[in-house]
């Protein structure tokens, strides 16, 4: 089993060694869970790697994640924009994009029956769920 799959706004998927992973186009990760059976990160700006699973972030927390892994410093006087796009180009940071309700919906159902994660059991308080999104649970 994976440790995630990425669903990417193309129809793409990707799982592997996290920075080599597109950076662009993220719509959901799905990642399994001991206490939920899988675990979804989605609607976020930005996507980051930490402790073994993937984090859903905005600008800020992006920001904030690569000062602490030393790719930049709190006096950078380069623009947050460019510092962003330096960081997704080199895989440290993945970003979202934003499709069309129905495109994204189906990226969903694709995610939910993915066969290579553990049945969802429960939600998690952790996690942000699809807007309107049909989320199976086995009970």
């Amino acid at each position: 089993m994976p440790l995630f799959r990425i669903y990417y706004d193309d129809g793409r998927t990707y799982s592997g060694n996290h920075l080599d992973a597109p950076g662009w186009g993220v719509q959901v990760i799905v990642m399994s869970d001991r206490s939920t059976g899988r675990f979804f990160q989605c609607g976020f700006d930005y996507y980051i790697w930490r402790d073994t699973r993937w984090f859903g972030v905005d600008a800020i927390g992006a920001i904030d994640y690569l000062i602490q892994i030393g790719f930049t410093h709190a006096g950078d006087k380069k623009p947050v924009a460019d510092i962003l796009r330096d960081a997704i180009y080199m895989g440290h940071v993945k970003a979202g994009r934003t499709i069309s309700q129905d495109d994204f919906q189906s990226i969903v159902r694709r995610a939910n029956i993915d066969p290579d994660f553990p049945n969802r059991t429960a939600t998690s308080p952790h996690e942000k769920l699809p807007p309107a999104a049909k989320v199976v649970i086995d009970g």
